[in-house]
């Protein structure tokens, strides 16, 4: 770790308080000309520290920059062994976290960004990602599971991001099967799952898990298309960390996953789920089929009933809720 690096995980850990200039010093074993270059050195990376004569320096509650360190200074002791990396802008997490994976990258590489070019969802959709709005990052994993296991891996994640919320902020969300979260009516994130097929074993090579959520309105709001269907957890007066929220998204995943087997994240993902009991649209069509949500199992598929009272079990596919005029 460099020296800044080992500098801003102090700061990150004493995140509101003054610490003097030697307290850092001998904490870290450094000069104090050493400590004021490498708190420069963070100022200009873009993190908000606030120095005084005679109390030392503070790194003030409110920055709100994405780092591995203010991640890390998060994570439970099962995520310890996590390769966190944190980039400002990147095309797609989830694309190069498919390359990284497609390397030979080993299960725990998470890739973080600030922004996103060209973030991706479902069906070839785009994901909005503006810059320092959000948080969107990818998880490399290489289960010993069949193909038709791999979605409960979104479903673990839609949990996992759901939980972590809640931690954090206080705020209930709710999850429109399979992978789409919503607060207050509108989508707050974004799943989206990858991998690749091991040919010999039949099984999955590797599996990317991406996630993308909305923290704070865009200076500029969404765009038009995007308006009245997208949403954030700001609360107006209240910041939300969004170090702490990726942090709590990994403690949560990582888990129900260790765990997998025993599917104890099932019964949270029905709780927390928007669409059961109500009627809905199955879009397997252009304009969708009418149906009623009636279940969801242990391996979450969903069973609908159709108006003809035809009952079908989906295991994957889109719904949207039926809107009454």
């Amino acid at each position: 770790m460099k020296t800044k690096e080992r500098v801003l995980v102090l700061l990150e850990e004493f995140k509101g308080d003054f610490l003097s200039g030697e307290t850092i010093g001998k904490k870290l074993k450094l000069s104090r000309s050493a400590v004021w270059k490498n708190i420069n050195e963070l100022k200009k990376d873009g993190f908000t520290i606030h120095g005084v004569s005679n109390k030392g320096y503070c790194l003030l509650s409110d920055c709100d920059r994405l780092s591995s360190e203010g991640i890390c200074a998060f994570i439970d002791n099962e995520c310890k062994n996590l390769s966190i990396h944190v980039e400002n802008q990147v095309t797609s997490t989830n694309t190069l976290v498919k390359e990284a994976g497609a390397c030979g990258a080993p299960e725990g590489y998470v890739l973080v960004a600030n922004q996103q070019t060209e973030g991706r969802g479902r069906y070839g959709r785009s994901f909005y990602s503006p810059e320092s709005t959000g948080i969107y990052f990818s998880i490399l994993l290489r289960p010993k599971m069949e193909v038709n296991e791999a979605a409960t891996i979104t479903t673990i994640a839609a949990v996992s991001v759901a939980k972590a919320i809640q931690k954090v902020t206080g705020k209930e969300v709710q999850i429109k099967w399979v992978n789409d979260l919503f607060f207050q009516g509108s989508k707050i994130c974004g799943i989206l799952t990858e991998g690749a097929l091991n040919m010999e074993s039949k099984g999955m090579d590797y599996v990317v898990v991406g996630i993308g959520l909305n923290v704070k309105l865009p200076q500029n709001g969404f765009p038009k298309e995007l308006e009245l269907i997208a949403t954030s957890l700001e609360t107006k007066g209240q910041e939300e960390s969004r170090n702490r929220l990726v942090a709590e998204c990994l403690n949560c995943f990582f888990h129900y996953y260790n765990q997998l087997p025993q599917r104890n994240y099932v019964e949270e993902y029905r709780k927390r789920s928007l669409i059961l009991g109500k009627e809905i649209l199955v879009m397997s069509t252009e304009n969708g089929i009418p149906a009623r949500a009636i279940d969801i199992d242990e391996d979450c598929h969903l069973l609908v009933e159709y108006e003809n009272k035809k009952q079908e079990w989906l295991s994957s596919g889109e719904v949207s809720i039926r809107k009454r005029f």
